[in-house]
């Protein structure tokens, strides 16, 4: 579909779905993951069923999602990308252990963080937390997003398009195919990243967002992917 810029709740797109929506009674999630909004996949594309949520990860004053924890990883989860299996009612599995997040992995002593720079760490995730949790309190109340320095109401998302090469292309090495469009010319008008399944399908590319309009202390663009055939959902992040 074209490239659509979504202003305001629709029925196919809902901000801040409830946590139990997203991720079904994985408390543990909590500490980590924050439920941004749900997509109706059918929206799309006509043939699709069912719905994909944008997620956000809290972990970025350290390091950056999965930046040291590559003993961890999965095939979906790396430096800068984040992979659910989706259930049969849309609820997510994170597809790594939990120690993928460096607050969950040894390698916060073994990275020697001190008392200091651990306890603004945590200070900062908390932060994050509770400014996701005011917005979505005024979203409640007036059904808009504001800007970060002002009150001037914000795009909720983007959905659709192309998604071009965000930078996240080049971290943690995920599998992928180039894709180029081409003009009546013959030039280059568009080089697009296509991530690709374990099984070698690709990912469709859903939309991306701007984190920052959802909790002020994350400050990246949130690139979200979807595989039918495996009922897979990627994220990559591009941080500002």
């Amino acid at each position: 579909m074209e490239l659509e810029k979504v202003i305001e709740p629709t029925p196919y797109f809902r901000p801040f779905p409830e946590f139990e929506d997203v991720f079904g009674g994985v408390a543990a999630y909590h500490r980590h993951l924050l439920p941004l909004a749900t997509v109706d996949l059918s929206h799309l594309r006509s043939n699709l069923t069912g719905s994909i949520h944008f997620v956000l990860p809290t972990e970025r004053f350290i390091c950056e999602p999965g930046e040291y924890t590559s003993t961890h990883h999965s095939y979906l989860c790396r430096h800068n990308w984040l992979g659910f299996r989706m259930d049969a009612n849309d609820k997510y599995t994170f597809d790594a252990s939990l120690e993928y997040f460096l607050t969950e992995s040894q390698l916060v002593s073994e990275l020697k963080c001190d008392d200091d720079a651990l306890s603004d760490g945590l200070a900062y995730y908390n932060a994050t937390r509770q400014a996701y949790q005011q917005i979505k309190s005024r979203f409640a109340e007036s059904q808009l997003l504001f800007g970060r320095f002002d009150n001037r109401p914000m795009e909720f998302a983007y959905l659709g398009g192309n998604q071009g090469w965000p930078n996240c292309a080049g971290d943690g090495g995920f599998p992928h195919r180039e894709e180029y469009l081409y003009d009546d010319a013959g030039e280059i008008t568009e080089h697009n990243f296509i991530p690709l399944a374990e099984d070698g399908s690709e990912f469709e590319f859903i939309g991306w967002l701007h984190a920052d309009n959802y909790s002020r202390e994350i400050p990246c663009q949130v690139y979200l992917f979807y595989n039918e055939s495996n009922r897979l959902a990627l994220q990559g992040f591009d941080w500002g």
